[in-house]
């Protein structure tokens, strides 16, 4: 064995596409791959390095999230004592995030390279170039893309590239992946109808977002520039999970899938026909580009929700956030989405905000009491490592450390001259109170889910909201 992928996490989030992707790229090098799933409870670091101490692979790789840093720390740990000799990289959105500083997050000694951005291009030329036995060639890793490595003593890093085409990536590797596992871990999800579970399987039609909000890393991730699969190739793969792995339900991965109108409207034509059904709840759309007959096409090709990232009701937030839209932006597509058919609707909010006010929170309060939506997600403000808003709050010295504690959306954040967090506990408790108790949504929810999965629903929700409150 040349290489095992795998992705620690706290807990289970599905089938990773970009493992998959990473791995197709691996075998067309000619390389021998192997893909764990590293989610609790599935393994652990003591099974994890168990299994590679007998494989014994030449190459570990690790893709690495915020929130799970800490335990990628305990699988480096572990890989490393069961076999001191392998070769450990790392990628992933931490990594593209804080660079250089990669290194000192997971110790010093305890990884050999890490990626930033997209590796599909640069980790095969990496793992050959290990393979040969001897010390890599400074020529050659001074040409790999996105390549963060140590040199006499500097750690350099490599400018990042994308694959303009992405037809050129081919389809993820998708035999590598244990699907029974997943068809049978069931969870209640609004979107889906509750009884049948979230969708626990990825597709992606697009790579890069031209927006630059505040709060995200999408752009430094995969560039600001959107690349495309060409309709036919994603049609292909959707009959792929259906034919071959039983997947009747998939989620878009996309940053934003309706960007390009054109391109969408084509799309949507030819997965119609796939017998997938799918949504856009992952990381939602962009509500600037919906229009009545967009919606229309979504539906017929097989759409059973989106989301909208709304944010804030409040003008002065949303400039903040370089959110270029009024909330009377938000409403008009609303008013599209719902004359256009049935189509199950969810919105993002986000609490707490540097620069938020009591006042821009009561704006939020009244835009999330008065929208035609079935379901809103508020989340606490995350000064995520790496992105604008981040940065800007520890240039002025309003944020000493970003922990990946803090990284989960579940605390409110410390930092000078805001809200309280104890401010942001109360809007946020509030904002579910406001939303979620009228009546017609309430018979909404419990039309779509059932008496059962209300109770279940509401228990998570209750659960949620006081953990997040009481911290």
């Amino acid at each position: 064995m040349d290489v095992v992928l795998g992705c620690p996490f706290p807990r289970p989030y599905g089938i990773d596409l970009g493992l998959g992707y990473l791995a197709t790229a691996l075998r067309r090098n000619g390389l021998a791959v192997e893909i764990e799933d590293l989610c609790r409870p599935f393994s652990s670091p003591k099974s994890f390095a168990a299994k590679v101490a007998v494989s014994r692979p030449k190459v570990v790789g690790f893709k690495v999230w915020t929130p799970a840093l800490g335990l990628v720390r305990k699988y480096v740990r572990a890989v490393r004592e069961a076999v001191p000799g392998v070769q450990l990289i790392v990628g992933g959105p931490h990594v593209t995030a804080v660079g250089r500083g990669v290194f000192e997050d997971i110790s010093s000694g305890g990884i050999d390279y890490a990626f930033r951005g997209e590796a599909e291009e640069g980790l095969p030329v990496l793992v050959r170039e290990v393979l040969r036995g001897k010390s890599p060639r400074k020529n050659v890793l001074q040409g790999i893309p996105g390549l963060i490595w140590r040199d006499e003593g500097r750690v350099r890093s490599n400018s990042q590239s994308f694959v303009e085409n992405l037809d050129d990536l081919g389809s993820p590797a998708w035999d590598l992946f244990d699907f029974d596992r997943y068809h049978n871990l069931k969870s209640y999800s609004l979107s889906r109808g509750g009884t049948s579970g979230i969708s626990w399987f990825h597709v992606q039609a697009t790579r890069g977002c031209p927006n630059h909000c505040t709060y995200c890393l999408a752009p430094r991730l995969a560039g600001s520039r959107l690349r495309k699969h060409s309709p036919g190739v994603l049609a292909s793969q959707l009959e792929n999970l259906r034919k071959s792995h039983g997947v009747t339900h998939v989620a878009f991965a996309d940053d934003n899938l309706t960007q390009d109108r054109e391109y969408a409207l084509s799309l949507f034509s030819k997965i119609g026909g796939t017998g997938v059904s799918w949504d856009c709840t992952s990381n939602g759309v962009d509500f600037r580009t919906i229009d009545r007959e967009l919606v229309k096409a979504m539906i017929s090709a097989g759409c059973t929700a989106i989301t909208f990232g709304v944010e804030s009701g409040s003008e002065h937030v949303l400039k903040l956030m370089n959110r270029n839209y009024s909330p009377k932006d938000v409403k008009r597509a609303i008013r599209e989405v719902r004359a256009a058919g049935n189509l199950w609707l969810e919105s993002f909010f986000i609490i707490g905000f540097p620069g938020e006010t009591s006042r821009d929170i009561l704006d939020t309060l009244h835009l999330v009491a008065t929208l035609d939506v079935d379901q809103a997600n508020f989340n606490l403000f995350t000064p995520w490592p790496g992105i604008p808003i981040t940065r800007k709050l520890q240039r002025e010295g309003k944020l000493s450390e970003v922990l990946p504690s803090q990284a989960w959306y579940e605390k409110p954040t410390k930092y000078k001259g805001s809200l309280s967090p104890w401010q942001q506990g109360l809007y946020f408790v509030g904002a579910h109170v406001v939303f979620y108790s009228r009546p017609s949504r309430l018979l909404r929810i419990l039309h779509k889910l059932g008496l059962k999965g209300v109770i279940v629903g509401v228990d998570l929700v209750l659960l949620n909201v006081f953990l997040k409150a009481r911290d």
